[in-house]
């Protein structure tokens, strides 16, 4: 019995220990980035303003050649890879 109960610990240990591991890696996740001057630094400036702080019809084209209609962009990664956006309603403006 003694040693179902030290398995059980290492096993308790390692999880542990792993579940931390992940949480350090989802901590250092990417940051999304709301402020028009921070995304600048990352987007080219006339980009950033006017698709931030505008609210009209337009579209991302996407790396497959689908384009995606977007009313707004909400968020920008810290690398540039990834947005927050908008969508248009389905059937509004045509979509």
């Amino acid at each position: 019995m003694d040693w179902v109960g030290m398995i059980g610990g290492i096993a308790g240990i390692a999880s542990v220990s792993i579940a931390w591991i992940q949480w350090r890696k989802v901590s250092r996740k990417i940051a999304m980035l709301t402020d028009v001057s921070k995304t600048a630094e990352v987007l080219p400036a006339w980009y950033t303003a006017r698709m931030m702080t505008d609210h009209w019809l337009f579209g991302l084209l996407t790396t497959d050649g689908r384009t995606i209609a977007v009313t707004s962009i909400n968020a920008v990664s810290d690398d540039g890879k990834w947005m927050d956006v908008s969508l248009a309603p389905r059937g509004e403006f045509g979509c």
